[in-house]
């Protein structure tokens, strides 16, 4: 017995993968032509980078320095920004997509010589 597979249903699943494709690149990068390893945006930001939090003391914790926090959107957030050229977010305060977008940018620009950046 076979399975039929429209049209549809065949461009959902190669969308589906390719989502999942980019999300893995995003968090755990990918070898390069040259054998490399080049993190991804989101891997990068985790282990590359530090945020400043300005109430660490009324967290609790002795100096203000951060890693990179793990928030559940952070996946689909660095999805768009490598899948679509010019992105706009509508943002507030406590979603650190200023941090977002910046530690992106400076990604991009280390792992694409000469890249130009606009924020």
């Amino acid at each position: 017995m076979s399975t039929v597979i429209s049209p549809l249903q065949k461009t959902v699943s190669e969308t589906l993968w390719n989502q999942d494709a980019t999300v893995r690149m995003i968090e755990r990068g990918y070898k390069d032509r040259r054998g490399y390893w080049v993190p991804g945006p989101l891997a990068w930001a985790y282990h590359c980078t530090e945020t400043f939090d300005p109430h660490y003391l009324d967290k609790g914790f002795p100096t203000p320095n951060r890693p990179f926090p793990r928030l559940p959107y952070f996946p689909w957030l660095f999805a768009k920004m490598l899948q679509e050229p010019v992105v706009f977010f509508p943002k507030s305060r406590e979603m650190l997509l200023s941090w977002c977008v910046t530690a992106y940018c400076v990604w991009h620009c280390q792992v694409f010589p000469g890249t130009q950046v606009i924020i």
